[in-house]
């Protein structure tokens, strides 16, 4: 959300007449059958119909105690 923050406020500035909802969720949502406009997704685009452009890219890490890692 500290990446979408900024560019949703923008987006509201300038299209104040749009009315925005924000779904956060762990699964892969069918986009068409939950009846979403716009979806974002990490990752690669299985084979589909849908229309995709890319926002930028993101570095993984793992991090754990030592006790965690023995």
């Amino acid at each position: 959300m500290s990446y979408l923050g900024p560019i949703v406020t923008e987006f509201l500035k300038r299209y104040p007449e749009v009315r925005l909802e924000l779904v956060s969720m762990g699964r892969v949502v069918d986009l068409i059958e939950e009846r979403f406009d716009l979806g974002i997704r990490a990752g690669a685009l299985s084979d589909s119909t849908l229309i995709a452009r890319d926002l930028g890219s993101v570095k993984w890490f793992l991090a754990a105690t030592p006790a965690y890692l023995i």
